[in-house]
């Protein structure tokens, strides 16, 4: 555990002795829900850092927070003696002041609390207690006396892996035997217990031949690094072009030349890391450090220390990983970084690709943005010249890009009853299971169906707290917003007819329906639903991996990232789905996740094939699709942004006003916009919002562009108008949804 360091001095909370010489008043960021930064006495025998973590009181809570700001006691201007006293916690490392600046900075420009930056940095807004070693499986030195085909796997992942086995289970489902091989191994002494120490992974690196453009892409990024400057570079090549080995070979140069680098490697979602991390443990022969939010609490709380003791060379994680404690950040890298995903949505509300580009400014390293679907923002960016363009030519090896082709739903029929699967697509699954290959059948909805209907009255069953319909699962309805559920009901809540019918595809609507079809074949899904953590998207990929399914229906999280050579079709149930929003990226989300998940078609030797069922073939974003021409769309989406002014040409800034009292939610709402006058500005609104009651709260939206900053100008026109209290103003600077 962590100890917090009690000098002479220290007494207790509130002490109001402030004579000796050597007290500070410091000024704290903390990790509670305050409006503003707070001012302490600290009794200290030798001046400490800034970055230092303390432990305060605020109100009757004993918290922690971190000093922003230090002065000694005779240059303060206020009152000393009514001023609690703030205790050093001397053995956890401080914030760098690069990381300092980067807490400062994401807070104001996100207008979030100020204490919200160090809360992300925290684990549940504390600091964790350091937890004991763990032990892993390592062979011993008693020699196997009679050696059998199960006991010879075991040693076998022993011998070749750099994963830790920290349980014979763990051990036992790596080499595909029973736990009782493992525990038969451990009794005899061929296998014993090791104690696995706190220091920084030996590394053995094994990188693949890179072809003329990854050398050359390679070589830019190598030169910022060895110049340490900051420079943002977008890495660009289509699906399956090696931009994953460019950014590899930048790493392995940190890890032979500077044993203090830390790198961060972010991406989207969990469901990418799995495959992720078994390609960097084949690269380097070592397992990296995880973040992400279903990591276990033990794993959680060691590698936060790894992180901040400068033990982790490597660190993948989600968007939060921006905000932990690194000593030496040297590199960065933005995988996917055109997916929504990096913005957080909720409470502390920033990009998580835009907070990293900031993050390297202020530790003067360079940042790789990669996708071959790059947002209108980075593509923007690169045009101007603000990011270097690095640009790898087609797929890596000797694999080609897929054939695609459009379904037109006006014209090809489906089977009798609810099928949502077109003739062309069974067909073309048909082919690949008699070939022995793998197909994926992609919908962007999770669950049964999307609506649950009444025959009678034509009402759909709806959330009673949000102004949403219940999506069917199984034999229970769920809303997607607030997570309410209940049982699917006999009847209608509203005219107790019996006709009530689950409307529309969900991926396990899907699944059912390609039963009907397919018997005999392995299918398996990959949603929200059924893959919640990173070892059962693990298991997923494996069993791909292994040709164990034989068709995969998924979500987005099997669009992006995944590698499978045996995949070589792809079904798109709903390629107009997106398109039905009526959001300004409607479209760019669109052909992002349509080009996505058409490259997990054919990344290997074996030609793949594409089809995409629409009912509206004639939009232009479709052309750009069957061409593959995606320079083209982003030409034309940026075009049509311009006409508008907006983004990238123009700044926006999002109002949510919500509290329980709808008329007090509309009167703030006319309040905002009657007071709104910041010159080069306009203000759109205010409307109910899409999502017009969340949670059992009413909400109105206001949306500000302009063309300047306008950060001041914002602060002062929501501190000069009257908001009453039970109504609630959150801001939402670059917002991507606009529920």
């Amino acid at each position: 555990m962590f100890t917090v360091k009690v000098t002479s001095s220290f007494i207790r909370f509130n002490t109001k002795v402030v004579h000796q010489s050597n007290n500070f008043i410091v000024t704290v960021a903390t990790s509670l829900a305050v409006p503003k930064l707070l001012d302490y006495v600290l009794y200290v025998e030798s001046k400490p850092v800034l970055g230092s973590f303390v432990a305060i009181e605020v109100g009757t809570k004993q918290v922690f927070g971190v000093v922003i700001k230090m002065q000694e006691v005779s240059s303060f201007l206020g009152d000393a003696s009514k001023l609690k006293e703030a205790v050093l916690v001397d053995d956890v490392p401080a914030v760098s002041e690069q990381g300092l600046n980067f807490l400062r900075f994401s807070s104001r420009y996100t207008f979030a609390l100020p204490g919200d930056p160090v809360r992300a940095s925290l684990i549940a807004g504390k600091i964790p207690e350091q937890v004991e070693p763990d032990k892993k499986l390592v062979l011993g030195n008693v020699p196997l006396d009679k050696r059998t085909s199960t006991r010879d796997k075991v040693i076998n992942v022993l011998t070749h892996s750099a994963h830790a086995f920290t349980s014979q289970a763990m051990l036992a489902e790596a080499a595909g035997v029973g736990v009782s091989v493992v525990k038969g191994l451990l009794i005899k002494g061929v296998l014993v217990w090791e104690e696995i120490p706190d220091v920084k992974p030996s590394f053995h690196i094994q990188l693949p031949d890179l072809n003329a453009s990854q050398k050359a892409s390679a070589a830019e990024i190598a030169s910022a690094l060895s110049l340490k400057k900051h420079q943002t570079f977008f890495l660009d090549g289509v699906m399956g072009s090696g931009k994953t080995e460019v950014y590899f070979d930048s790493i392995a140069r940190l890890l032979e030349e500077d044993d203090t680098s830390q790198v961060l490697l972010l991406v989207p979602e969990i469901a990418l890391t799995p495959q992720l991390v078994g390609r960097f443990e084949k690269r380097f022969g070592f397992i990296p450090t995880l973040w992400h939010s279903n990591l276990g609490e033990k794993a959680r709380k060691r590698n936060w220390w790894h992180i901040a003791k400068g033990l982790s060379r490597v660190v993948i994680g989600a968007r939060s990983a921006l905000f932990l404690n690194y000593q030496n950040l040297r590199l960065i890298v933005v995988d996917e970084e055109h997916d929504s995903s990096y913005k957080q949505e909720e409470v502390f509300r920033y990009h998580g690709r835009d907070m990293a580009v900031t993050l390297g400014h202020f530790w003067k390293c360079p940042v790789v943005l990669c996708s071959a679907t790059p947002s209108l923002e980075t593509w923007n960016n690169v045009l101007l010249g603000r990011y270097k363009h690095l640009m790898l030519d087609g797929r890596y090896g000797n694999a080609t890009l897929p054939h695609l082709k459009l379904v037109d739903m006006k014209e090809s029929k489906v089977g009798k009853g609810d099928k949502w699967i077109s003739a062309p697509i069974v067909q073309a699954i048909k082919e690949r299971l008699e070939k022995g290959e793998q197909s994926l059948v992609f919908l962007n909805r999770r669950g049964v169906a999307p609506l649950l209907i009444c025959g009678g009255c034509g009402d759909r069953v709806g959330c009673p707290s949000c102004d949403a319909s219940l999506v069917v699962h199984k034999s229970y309805l769920i809303c997607h917003h607030c997570g309410f559920h209940e049982e699917i009901p006999k009847k209608c809540p509203k005219c107790d007819s019996e006709k009530l019918r689950a409307f529309g595809p969900g991926t396990r609507k899907i699944k059912q329906e390609l039963e009907t079809y397919f018997p005999t074949a392995r299918i398996a899904v990959a949603d929200s639903d059924s893959v919640k953590t990173d070892r059962q998207m693990g298991d997923v990929v494996a069993k791909m991996e292994k040709g164990e399914i034989d068709i995969l229906v998924g979500t987005q999280m099997v669009a992006k990232g995944h590698h499978f050579p045996e995949l070589t079709f792809v079904g798109i149930i709903d390629g107009d789905m997106g398109l039905a929003r009526g959001e300004l990226r409607a479209a760019e989300r669109t052909f992002q996740v349509l080009m996505q998940v058409a490259g997990r078609a054919g990344r290997a030797a074996k030609k793949g094939e594409v089809m995409i069922q629409t009912h509206d073939p004639n939009h232009p974003l479709f052309e750009c699709l069957l061409q593959m021409d995606r320079d083209k769309f982003l030409k034309m989406e940026l075009q049509s942004r311009k006409l508008w002014q907006d983004p990238p040409f123009k700044k926006q800034m999002a109002f949510i006003v919500s509290g329980k009292d709808e008329r007090s939610v509309a009167f703030a709402s006319k309040a905002l916009a009657n007071n709104f006058h910041i010159s080069n500005a306009e203000v759109l609104g205010p409307a109910p919002a899409p999502l017009a009651k969340l949670r059992d709260q009413f909400r109105y939206r206001l949306l500000v562009k302009s063309g300047d900053k306008m950060h001041d100008a914002v602060q002062k026109w929501l501190g000069s108008t009257k908001i009453p209290s039970s109504v609630r103003v959150v801001v939402d600077v670059d917002p991507v949804s606009f529920y």
